[in-house]
């Protein structure tokens, strides 16, 4: 398994539970803050991503912006749509960022896949895996639920083409 190195800038990050999706969420705010980028994003995000943002009617207590959730799974298509407004360093921690959370989903699908694995020494290292990291497996956990919800509810081919 590959590991990437979170970026510094990652200790300001805000994160949820979204209790009915299972879906793991980052306040959009602190993720514009650790980024370097003008918090006046969110403004402009709320309009582009208003179907997949979860907004708060109360504003953060930082600023008179409504907080905002995004779903973790989507943080690298929305780093992709804000980059050509950020600074060029604002830009080199932006794509760590990106990069940092597509690993992270790479990895639940490797540890979904281990874990269907009949090896012992497979099924060991997974388990002593639990035993030592809890908190990182909680949250692989969660995402693996969140992708198998997603694939369950997506639509399939032959009920698209049935509408």
């Amino acid at each position: 398994m590959k590991t990437t190195q979170a970026p510094q800038a990652a200790k300001g990050l805000q994160f949820q539970l979204d209790k009915q999706t299972l879906q793991v969420q980052i306040e959009l705010s602190s993720l514009l803050r650790s980024l370097g980028a003008p918090t006046t994003l969110v403004t402009d995000a709320i309009s582009i991503w208003e179907n997949n943002l979860q907004v708060e009617v109360e504003p953060s207590p930082e600023s008179e912006l409504p907080l905002c959730y995004l779903p973790v799974s989507q943080i690298p298509q929305f780093i992709d749509q804000i980059l050509d407004q950020l600074s060029s360093e604002s830009r080199a921690t932006a794509l760590r960022f990106s990069e940092a959370f597509s690993t992270v989903e790479a990895q639940v699908n490797e540890v979904e896949i281990l874990k269907r694995s009949n090896n012992p020494k497979v099924l060991g290292a997974v388990l002593q895996w639990m035993k030592n990291n809890p908190a990182s497996y909680a949250l692989h956990e969660l995402m693996a639920l969140q992708q198998k919800r997603a694939v369950m509810t997506a639509p399939t081919q032959a009920a698209q083409g049935a509408l």
